[in-house]
């Protein structure tokens, strides 16, 4: 459980840092969401951490579908509603000809950065199995739907044309630093690539689900995103 503290001190550091640099610009209404988003956010990442280590539980799996499971049970509870959850399919053909666009910029991106410092491993067919489903399934309840959510809720923003930017970076700054952050004995380490990686990854994947008003495409990018990044990095 020790290996569990730093990154639970990261998450409600970067999300302090987080709201006081938004407070900066847009006023808070209704903090008491701000704090179910946190909860929950610690939250997820136990359930990530803890289901894993139990008896005769698949690692990687296990920690997926808990999380998703979650998210399930948090979307009534914090009485999110299926539009603002992103849980309804594209309804028109730009919202379709959107997610195409992005979904195709989300694998070229992972093209790109896995193309170096390939391994030349071909990864397993349960690991291909397990990228294709899991990671946008659960990551994207998590960040794309209930703290995209959650984020628009919390904050008065002074123009339409400035709504987006809490759901939107919000969510994707805490995307990047779970990606970018290790411990070594509490000592936090950078890694560079994987951060603006995720950074990267998450902006399109949020301006998929804002541009669509569905979940469905950042799921899809996601995933396959995923899925090519071990295929390039396998050949």
């Amino acid at each position: 459980m020790s290996g569990l503290l730093p990154y639970l001190s990261l998450q409600i550091t970067a999300f302090a840092v987080v709201i006081a640099l938004f407070s900066c610009f847009f006023r808070i209404r209704k903090p008491w969401w701000l704090l179910a988003c946190l909860v929950y956010m610690l939250l997820d990442l136990l359930v990530l951490f803890i289901t894993p280590q139990l008896p005769h539980v698949a690692w990687n799996w296990s920690g997926k579908i808990a999380s998703a499971v979650l998210a399930c049970i948090a979307i009534p509870l914090l009485r999110i509603s299926p539009e603002e959850a992103g849980l309804t399919l594209p309804r028109s053909r730009s919202a379709l000809l959107r997610s195409a666009v992005g979904t195709l910029l989300a694998v070229l991106c992972a093209v790109v950065i896995s193309a170096f410092g390939r391994s030349h491993q071909w990864p397993s067919s349960e690991t291909l199995w397990f990228e294709a489903t899991m990671p946008g399934f659960s990551e994207e309840l998590a960040y794309r739907c209930i703290a995209f959510a959650l984020f628009a809720r919390c904050f008065v923003v002074p123009s339409q044309k400035w709504a987006w930017i809490p759901p939107v970076l919000g969510p994707t700054l805490f995307f990047a630093l779970g990606h970018g952050f290790t411990f070594q004995h509490f000592t936090p380490q950078i890694q560079w690539l994987p951060l603006g990686y995720a950074f990267g990854m998450g902006l399109i994947l949020a301006t998929i689900r804002l541009l669509s008003k569905s979940l469905l495409g950042s799921v899809i990018a996601h995933n396959a995103a995923n899925l090519m990044s071990f295929v390039v990095d396998g050949i």
